[in-house]
């Protein structure tokens, strides 16, 4: 069973997503709370449903930064719109406004589709109004004002190993289920977001991880006035029905929602699942264990030495991103710096035989099948 700070942290997002007030308990470990929430990126959700007056500040910045987003998206509304360039809002951005205080979802970026041809000139058009970019990426374009960040696409899913291929085929035929919701934006039908975004949370899962941030949001738009036969229709397309059940008990269980389509998930299952979304944070880099994962795709089409080098030598793109290793944002040249602060950790918090274990545990056998098994019971 999760602890007593870890089950009052999800009966306040229950409580939330319900509506309901939240008594704290006498004898909860406050500064136990406050980090789950940082980690789980909750922390605006959590003051407003305790009014703890160490998160004020952090609800402050919350609904803040909501209210610059909100106007920096009205910017590219108008330009789009000037130059008559579709596009959708998704993930977060589009999700927030189902939420019961849409401010408090909190989101790193903002992500916008447009279509592929119509992707330079919005290109041209952001920064027409003052968008900085960083076009490197193949995948998505990156672009950042008034210290936040933003996507620009033009599929939902892209070639990543992990997008199987009907995958994305399913989700390129995502402009024929959307429909003007305000001149020139466009909004997705919602059954087919509701599909979208257990396809997403299924390329996190069998990637670094998961937060329960992403599970509310599905949790969020299963209890949408839907076309259910719709829904499932879409879920045997593409093969994913099983593990959409499994999604809707777990958020069932978590949230205290009723929705509609659910699996029997067992005791075991479930704390175990929670725990490890505890053990992640957000997006399940606090857990460097969940480099497994990314082992698991990786054997299929590369030696085991391979492997194991690619973990040793984990990219600043994963390796800043954990808690430990902080020191790397925006300071990629520390790159060899935190490879060796990272093997003198590993030596540092075990035995040197244990450490040597440590370092080969994601190539071994019994890791990798354990690792197997887990996804197999979120029906993947």
């Amino acid at each position: 069973m999760p602890s007593l700070t870890r089950s009052l942290f999800l009966t306040i997002l229950a409580d939330h997503l319900n509506g309901r007030a939240t008594a704290l308990p006498d004898d909860y470990d406050e500064a136990e709370l406050l980090t789950i929430a940082r980690q789980q990126q909750c922390e605006g959700i959590v003051y407003h449903q305790t009014h703890i007056p160490s998160l004020q500040r952090a609800y402050a910045l919350t609904t803040f930064y909501a209210v610059n987003r909100r106007d920096l998206l009205r910017q590219i509304h108008e330009v789009f719109t000037e130059r008559n360039i579709p596009y959708i809002l998704f993930k977060g951005t589009e999700i927030a406004r189902f939420y019961p205080v849409p401010m408090l979802r909190t989101m790193g970026d903002s992500d916008i589709l447009v279509r592929k041809e119509d992707r330079n000139r919005a290109d041209e058009a952001l920064a027409s109004i003052g968008f900085d970019s960083d076009k490197t990426g193949v995948i998505e374009w990156h672009y950042h004002k008034a210290n936040m960040d933003f996507e620009l696409h033009h599929r939902l899913l892209y070639d990543e190993p992990v997008n199987l291929p009907h995958l994305r085929d399913w989700t390129d035929s995502v402009w024929e289920h959307a429909s003007v919701e305000d001149g020139i934006r466009y909004s997705i039908e919602p059954e087919y977001n509701l599909v979208y975004l257990l396809i997403h949370l299924r390329k996190h899962l069998l990637n670094s991880g998961i937060g329960f941030r992403q599970f509310m949001d599905v949790a969020v738009m299963a209890r949408q006035e839907l076309d259910w036969d719709k829904v499932n229709g879409y879920l045997d397309e593409i093969g994913l029905k099983a593990f959409a059940e499994n999604c809707f008990a777990f958020c069932a269980r978590c949230f205290k929602v009723t929705l509609p389509i659910i699996a029997d998930i067992s005791d075991e299952f479930y704390e175990t699942a929670v725990e490890k979304i505890f053990a992640g944070g957000v997006f399940g880099f606090s857990d460097e264990s969940n480099k497994d994962n990314l082992v698991n795709f990786k054997l299929q089409n590369k030696s085991r030495v391979r492997v194991f080098v690619e973990y040793l030598f984990l990219p600043y793109s994963h390796l800043s991103k954990l808690d430990a290793f902080s020191f790397l944002d925006g300071k990629p040249y520390l790159l060899p710096v935190a490879w060796v602060y990272r093997v003198i950790r590993i030596f540092k918090e075990h035995r040197t035989d244990s450490a040597a274990r440590n370092m080969f545990a994601p190539l071994t056998t019994h890791v990798i099948d354990g690792r197997e098994d887990y996804l197999k019971q979120w029906g993947l």
